[in-house]
């Protein structure tokens, strides 16, 4: 009589055991999705004056480096005549495609909509910085309006290792100096997904080691 009983606690218990692993499996798993959402996103202040304006850059990821980007003027019968006193990020550099670097005075070089710029080493919560000359198309002169920046124009910042599918960007607006831009994006997830799968196995296995010690 007491065979069947013992039969059907063995059965029990392999159930139960089944289940607390399917559980973990399951935790594991949403662990892992977890763990594969970050943040990636910049701030940007412009000071300084209309003619010369600075832009200071800060990495606020909580991962992924910045790379590179851009910064495009709003009125195009105006140009950036060059860039100045640029600051890299600590232990990093900082280079530029267009326009010239520190020949602003006198000026009227390649006049580019845009400058270009390439970073490396850039970390979260990390800066950069760097001034520019705003000039007439047609000649050097000064520009009072910040708008001619503003009006149109954007800051494109490009990151490494992330699924966006291109820059983060801040679309200027009138009279707005300071820009706090950020996405939400996938990483590498730090607990393996097969993992989940390895615990019902292990699982599945217990259960049958149980159903035949219950033949027996």
């Amino acid at each position: 009589m007491n065979t069947p009983v013992f039969c059907h606690i063995q059965s029990v218990q392999g159930v139960t055991i089944l289940k607390k692993l399917i559980t973990i499996a399951a935790v594991s798993t949403a662990l892992a999705g977890a763990a594969g959402a970050a943040t990636v996103g910049f701030d940007l202040a412009i000071s300084g004056s209309a003619n010369g304006p600075v832009f200071t850059v800060t990495n606020m990821s909580s991962a992924a480096r910045i790379t590179g980007g851009q910064a495009v003027i709003g009125n195009t019968a105006y140009n950036f005549d060059c860039v100045q006193n640029g600051v890299a990020p600590a232990g990093g550099t900082l280079g530029f495609t267009t326009p010239e670097v520190g020949t602003c005075f006198p000026g009227g070089g390649l006049r580019p909509d845009e400058i270009v710029f390439q970073v490396t080493d850039f970390d979260p919560g990390e800066t950069l910085s760097f001034a520019t000359d705003i000039d007439p198309d047609s000649r050097d002169a000064s520009v009072y309006d910040f708008n001619i920046l503003l009006n149109g124009g954007r800051f494109e910042v490009t990151f490494a290792d992330t699924d966006l599918n291109g820059p983060l960007v801040a679309a200027f607006q009138p009279g707005q100096m300071t820009y706090s831009i950020s996405a939400s994006t996938a990483t590498p997830s730090a607990v393996p997904l097969p993992a989940g799968g390895a615990l019902v196995l292990t699982a599945l296995g217990a259960l049958g080691l149980l159903g035949r010690r219950r033949i027996r």
